[in-house]
């Protein structure tokens, strides 16, 4: 499957990542993780790799967290300790990144840098033509609102309520850690186990289950241990049933 991913000016087509790439992702983030983890993954997942280059630490993560949307799902299962009460509990949320920003007549002033602006780096935002020293002060102020009010913006930070004292939480996902483990929902032991049931109870072949899409081979997997299951219920059953037949043939001798 292969979506367009638009924000701003900028649309890029990113394609369901398959199991291999998704191991392959897996052992990347085995060791250190650093930005040059996630230029390694966005290589996997056959991300232009001429463009990588020109992408800023934030659109990265957002891309990846867009990859593991289209590939596993929008939904992020994790674990957080209340700021408050220290209480562990298990949330989900939304992995959705990009906020997008409204078109306005001030557009003409500057260029979007896609990452989050704040006072510090507002100028690097205005258009190259423009001098700031020239600007009225009025002006001045006014375009730096119109500026971060309408850029392409990241939201990272998630809240969530904590169900026991209320407390807001903020959960950020503006981590490199974070968004690399993400885009699996397995172990590298879990995808071996894979490999074994499904090789040895399904008859798939590795280049099979290599080539399958994650929520494909999850599906796949859920029912063939519900199969499994029912299989050895059945053999449990028979099993009982022999059993109770030898018993029975033994009392009447």
């Amino acid at each position: 499957m292969i979506v367009d991913f638009k924000y701003g000016d900028r649309c890029w087509e990113l394609e369901t990542y398959r199991t291999y790439q998704e191991k392959e992702a897996i052992i990347c983030s085995m060791g250190e993780v650093n930005e040059e983890s996630l230029d390694k993954i966005l290589c996997i997942f056959k991300f232009p790799k001429k463009e990588i280059k020109n992408l800023s630490l934030d659109e990265k993560l957002a891309i990846l967290y867009k990859y593991r949307e289209i590939s596993i799902g929008e939904k992020l299962d994790l674990t957080y300790t209340c700021k408050k009460c220290g209480r562990v509990e298990p949330f989900t949320i939304d992995a959705t990144i990009i906020e997008e920003p409204l078109g306005n007549e001030y557009k003409k002033y500057f260029k979007d840098q896609y990452k989050n602006i704040n006072d510090k780096n507002f100028e690097s935002f205005l258009d190259p033509s423009i001098n700031v020293d020239d600007l009225d002060l009025d002006f001045y102020q006014v375009l730096k609102n119109e500026i971060k009010n309408n850029v392409c913006s990241f939201n990272f930070i998630k809240k969530i309520n904590c169900p026991v004292c209320k407390t807001e939480n903020l959960i950020n996902l503006r981590n490199i850690s974070f968004c690399v483990k993400s885009l699996t929902e397995d172990s590298v032991a879990n995808f071996f186990q894979t490999y074994n049931d499904m090789v040895y109870y399904g008859h798939y072949s590795k280049l099979d289950i290599d080539s399958m899409y994650p929520y494909e081979r999850k599906i796949l997997k859920d029912l063939l241990s519900r199969t499994i299951e029912e299989i050895n219920k059945k053999r449990q059953e028979q099993n009982e049933s022999i059993l109770r037949q030898r018993k029975n043939a033994q009392r009447r001798h």
